[in-house]
């Protein structure tokens, strides 16, 4: 069909057809034309292959589009041609993942525009579908654009910024767990989960990339703090439900941090970096968590890189700085010792002494807590061997064990080897373990126990109370000493809660020949009310704040053995 042009006063001749044809054996990229009053679409023959279409002359191919994009990407398809059609959006440009003919994944680009008769009315759709340059760059667990088309995409937005955008990074706590437990096939197919999930979840105007690690990243514009808490309260609940893994369960948690455009940063690296400070802030709380940037966080970041720095300087150097406090653990009937808790304390000359409460995670969301937990573990047992020994032949001595520790393949044979060369009686040792070590694989947890407990050590669940973990868990593992979280002490002379849950454990404890410790008994009346529950051990300021191993020493030498 031919078309005359009148272009400064002279005729221009044109087939239409034959100018297509020219252009799709000129152009990479696939032509695509449609009449709009008819609903009929015209694709090339190499598209209309790798689609697997009937026909290149297509009738309402939305039907086709629909069974191979990807269902994560499909309402982002159907919303970007809704509002081109109904004037919403003047240009049609959609990125979106299909599976094509050999059941790839492949990445589309569809850029488009539309013509009107003089009515107004949408007549001609004039577009063009390409593969994506980025395909070579997709994530091949989750499937989505890796690290560098995230940076790409966030400063190509910032050089024609929108009013405002929100930069989220969102992550999941200790997945290591995951992988350690049911293997990195297992670890692959709950990340597939998690992707499904945040795309599910996000509005179809926002982007997600996988970054670093198990971090995803989102780029959402035109947006508001209160529609970025609405999604993070969605993918939290999601969250919060049960992960069916390998005929157990486990409950993942997520940690946000976001940066906004323009008031926190106008770049692209200062907003990546401010939503990577702030997830960094979440993650250091328990449990699900969002953390929007605030100036502060910076002085804070600064401080957290400087004590890592100092941390690896003093392992470094054979653990310099780092000391070993022993708080008393008190036989609750007749206040005598029955054993100590090792204190991991550390001080450095920039900041002083520093509470384990920032120091310890410090150490382990940067894999430090395993060379760490061995020394003090090594150092308690030759503090007890060298010092102790000679005054009490019957002593306790508890060691905390982090997760990361617990889930090294080395922790059994690493603490085998430690007792061995002490020389102490592995009677004496007790190893304690906090109720978020439980919550995962309870097989690998119990065959880890039932080793520990052949070499004749015994096992206390700490904290118990806060965590996770259900009442199954003193039915299912091979404890023998129960500790409750200070907590349930705090507030016990005025909260009755508190006082029933600590009689209650206490009686369950002695009915399953389980003894108990309660911790955080600071006043005489706490010691008084939870000594007349029957309690077994006691451990609080009140019978002793955590000291140096020369108090102990010199307490044990004078004979003392009342608190």
């Amino acid at each position: 069909m031919g078309k005359i042009q009148n272009i400064d006063g002279k005729k221009f001749y044109y087939n239409k057809e034959e100018v297509y044809e020219a252009l799709i054996k000129t152009s990479k990229d696939f032509i695509v034309i449609g009449n709009l009053k008819t609903g009929i679409f015209k694709y090339p023959v190499e598209i209309a292959k790798v689609l697997d279409l009937p026909s290149q002359i297509i009738e309402d191919p939305v039907k086709y589009w629909k069974n191979i994009i990807l269902e994560e990407d499909w309402e982002k398809f159907y919303k970007s041609n809704e509002n081109f059609m109904s004037g919403k959006e003047s240009f049609h440009h959609v990125d979106f993942r299909i599976r094509n003919k050999k059941n790839e994944i492949v990445w589309l680009k569809c850029i488009g525009n539309m013509m009107r008769d003089k009515n107004g009315i949408p007549s001609t759709f004039v577009g063009m579908i390409s593969l994506h340059e980025k395909n070579n760059k997709i994530d091949p667990v989750t499937r989505l654009f890796v690290i560098e088309e995230f940076f790409k995409s966030l400063e190509a937005k910032l050089e024609n910024p929108p009013e405002n955008l929100g930069v989220l990074i969102l992550g999941i706590n200790n997945f290591k767990r995951i992988n350690e437990f049911y293997g990195r096939e297992t670890g692959d197919i709950i990340l597939r989960r998690i992707s499904g999930i945040i795309q599910d979840v996000i509005p179809y105007r926002a982007e997600v990339y996988k970054l670093d690690g198990t971090n995803f990243g989102i780029i959402l514009e035109d947006t508001s703090r209160e529609e970025i808490e609405k999604i993070y309260e969605i993918i939290k609940d999601k969250f919060e439900e049960k992960q069916i893994v390998s005929k157990n369960e486990d409950i993942l948690a997520v940690s946000v941090g976001v940066a906004m455009y323009p008031d926190d940063g106008q770049s692209y690296k200062e907003l990546y970096q401010y939503a990577k400070y702030s997830r960094g802030y979440s993650k250091r709380k328990e449990g699900n968590s969002i953390t929007f940037f605030s100036k502060e966080f910076l002085e804070s970041n600064a401080r957290y890189l400087k004590i890592l720095y100092l941390l690896k300087r003093d392992i470094d150097n054979g653990f310099k700085n780092f000391d070993i406090f022993y708080q008393p653990q008190i036989k609750s009937k007749t206040q005598e010792i029955e054993g100590v808790e090792a204190l991991l304390r550390w001080s450095c000359e920039e900041y002083g002494c520093i509470s384990p409460m920032e120091f310890i995670p410090i150490l382990e969301e940067n894999n430090l807590m395993v060379n760490v937990g061995k020394w003090v573990l090594k150092q308690s047992l030759e503090t007890y061997k060298k010092e102790w020994s000679f005054y009490v032949s019957d002593l306790s001595i508890s060691v905390n064990v982090s997760f990361m520790q617990f889930i090294d393949k080395n922790f059994v044979e690493d603490v085998k080897k430690i007792l061995e060369e002490s020389g102490v009686n592995p009677k004496n040792l007790v190893l304690e373990l906090t109720e978020s070590c439980m919550v995962s694989n309870i097989n690998y947890i119990k065959n880890i126990y039932m080793a520990l407990k052949k070499l004749g050590i015994k096992i206390a669940l700490d904290d118990f109370g806060t965590g996770y973990s259900s009442l199954g868990v003193l039915k299912e593992l091979p404890i023998d000493i129960v500790k409750t979280d200070r907590i349930f002490v705090k507030n016990i002379l005025c909260n009755n809660f508190d006082l029933v849950f600590i009689k209650f454990i206490t009686e369950l404890c002695h009915e399953i020949n389980l003894k108990i410790c309660i911790e955080g008994v600071e006043q005489k009346e706490e010691y008084e009310l939870v000594n007349n529950l029957g309690v077994d051990y006691i451990q609080g300021y009140y019978f002793g704040k955590p000291v140096p191993r020369l108090e102990i020493t010199k307490k044990l030498k004078d004979g003392i053995k009342v608190f």
